[in-house]
């Protein structure tokens, strides 16, 4: 098994969870990133894009640090293709180094919600001490980890 899927097959779904709680109470403090006004040849890649593609829904073009390539958030993925759009490549690109995926680090950066955006008028609320920090839990009613988490 290589060590890509190794890190997808044994990713526990509660250290998911976990994860994503604590990405959630740091967004209380960051701001949500607006989207970035597209430059000429980006404009250009959106297009060809939607062109090539149609019926799909292309949100985000950005020039990528890796080989020149241009990362477009496309129908909820993030794909990589060059500037003339010829080839699209889907995946992840990790830094071998670190062993980071910084594909799911730039999706995670790109999704990310403010945490005052949040409908927390519709949420079910549990105060515990003066109630100066708050904490998100989004669960899956099925999920046993989710139950696990929430106990």
């Amino acid at each position: 098994m290589s060590f890509l899927t190794t890190m997808s097959v044994r990713m526990p779904a509660f250290a998911i969870a976990l994860s994503a709680l604590l990405a959630v109470s740091a967004q209380a403090q960051t701001p949500a990133r607006t989207a970035v006004p597209l430059t000429g040849e980006a404009a250009q890649v959106k297009k060809l894009l939607e062109q090539k593609f149609q019926g799909a829904t292309v949100t985000i073009v950005n020039k990528s640090p890796y080989f020149g390539l241009y990362e477009a958030m496309f129908d909820e993925q993030l794909v990589y293709t060059d500037a003339k759009v010829t080839y699209v490549l889907v995946g992840n690109v990790y830094d071998a180094a670190t062993r980071k995926n910084l594909t799911e680090a730039k999706m995670r950066e790109l999704t990310r919600v403010a945490f005052d955006s949040l409908p927390l008028e519709l949420a079910l609320k549990k105060v515990k001490g003066d109630g100066s920090r708050r904490l998100a839990i989004f669960s899956d009613a099925d999920c046993p980890f989710c139950a696990r988490l929430e106990n």
